[in-house]
C-alpha cells in the first residue's frame, strides 16, 4: 500500500491546523484532535477526487460506448439503396 507523507514546518503547523479545523468546522467536542482531523479531511479529499475521476472516466466509457453503437448504426443504415 502506497503511504503519503506530508511534513508541515513546525512553525507553521499549529496555523496549518486551525486553517483546517475552520475551514472544517472541529470543535473540541468532536473526541479527536485538530491533527487527526485535518489527517481524515485529507484522506477525505483523496477519497472524493478519485471517485470523482472514476465517475468521470465511468461518463467518459459511456459517451464512446453510445459513439461506437452510432457508428455501427450509421454503417448499417448506409447500406440503404434506394434504386
Amino acid at each position: 500500500m502506497a503511504q503519503i507523507t506530508i511534513t508541515i514546518p513546525d512553525s507553521v503547523v499549529n496555523e496549518v491546523l486551525d486553517a483546517f479545523a475552520y475551514k472544517y468546522g472541529w470543535n473540541a467536542e468532536m473526541g479527536i484532535t485538530k491533527a487527526n482531523f485535518a489527517r481524515q479531511k485529507v484522506a477525505d479529499y483523496i477519497k472524493a477526487t478519485y471517485i470523482e475521476n472514476k465517475d468521470r472516466i465511468s461518463h467518459t466509457d459511456r459517451l464512446n460506448q453510445a459513439e461506437v453503437a452510432r457508428q455501427a448504426e450509421l454503417s448499417i443504415l448506409n447500406q440503404i439503396v434506394i434504386q
